[in-house]
């Protein structure tokens, strides 16, 4: 079914810009983006919800709870891992009122970047209830704000 591709969709299109597939996000309280954990290193939680302009009515929300790791997973050529190695789950739910469905997907997370009040993270879908297993997805967070459905964040000022 599409519904849960249409929320990895918006979260892909979260990454790079909001503009084509959600045209608003709405953090709720508690989302912490380019915070630090107790040993010093990265960490974002928090939930959202994303408006996305095509399915007006949907909610469509996601949580997100990672931690960096540094050098904690190995790959071929790199048998200590990477400064950017990461830990966490993203979790993913849709529900189409029109369709009167739900669906949900849960993502491990890989790979983490922080820095000020944003984070980027990757993270690969391990349970979905649809065929998205091994898909991998990013979405970059940006903590401590809020707006209003269908409103964009406003530009910053120099």
């Amino acid at each position: 079914m599409a519904l849960v591709a249409a929320v990895l969709a918006a979260a892909a299109g979260l990454s790079s810009s909001a503009a084509a597939t959600a045209s608003a996000v709405s953090s709720s309280s508690g989302t912490v983006a380019g915070g630090e954990n107790a040993a010093g290193h990265g960490r974002v939680s928090g939930q959202a919800r994303v408006f996305y302009r095509y399915s007006p009515h949907d909610d469509i929300r996601f949580s997100v709870d990672a931690k960096a790791a540094p050098f904690s997973r190995p790959v071929s050529g790199l048998p200590h891992g990477m400064p950017a190695d990461a830990r966490g789950t993203v979790t993913i739910y849709h529900w189409s009122p029109e369709k009167k469905q739900g669906r949900r997907a849960e993502a491990s997370v890989d790979c983490l970047v922080t820095g000020g009040d944003s984070a980027t993270l990757s993270a690969v879908v391990t349970r979905s209830e649809d065929p998205f297993q091994g898909i991998s997805t990013g979405l970059t967070v940006r903590g401590g704000e809020s707006y209003p459905q269908g409103r964009r964040r406003p530009p910053r000022s120099s």
